[in-house]
């Protein structure tokens, strides 16, 4: 469970406007020092789950262009042996 210390709530102007999770971010590095409940690790995590996916994706594509590379060079070498018929 998170401490109070964990958690700081925005105020504009003394009115309480929503409350906001903020953390220390640390730029350099993408981390914060804050439960996983902080909206930047949040944002973070669904970012490297595209990625992920992407590159699932990615893999998938190059394998099938691998195949229809191969096929179309398999085509080009059937038309020459009918050719040579």
């Amino acid at each position: 469970m998170a401490s109070y210390e964990d958690f700081k709530f925005s105020n504009s102007s003394g009115a309480n406007l929503g409350r906001e999770l903020l953390c220390q971010w640390n730029e350099s590095d993408l981390k914060c020092a804050h439960p996983p409940q902080c909206k930047h690790r949040k944002v973070l995590h669904a970012a490297e789950q595209t990625l992920a996916n992407l590159r699932l994706e990615n893999a998938a594509l190059r394998r099938k262009a691998a195949r229809f590379d191969r096929l179309q060079r398999e085509k080009v070498h059937l038309k020459a042996q009918i050719k040579a018929l």
